[in-house]
């Protein structure tokens, strides 16, 4: 939902899925994993703060020499 602009909320439901799925997606996108215990906690709280991402970083890093080697 994030990656088009739809706030989101992390649902923990015990046993469902493993957690490091999620605690890894939010700590990747410089937040701390927060989780609603249940749908209405979750509606309540509201999406999740915004992502933290710096993309000059990963430009800097890209090789542009490779970016257009097919035409």
């Amino acid at each position: 939902a994030e990656s088009f602009g739809i706030p989101a909320r992390w649902v923990r439901f015990p046993g469902s899925q493993p957690e490091i799925k999620f605690e890894d997606y939010f700590l990747s996108t410089g937040r701390e994993p927060r989780f609603a215990p249940s749908i209405l906690k979750a509606i309540e709280a509201g999406g999740a703060e915004p992502i933290v991402f710096d993309h000059v970083p990963l430009l800097k890093a890209f090789p542009r020499d490779l970016t257009f080697s097919y035409v």
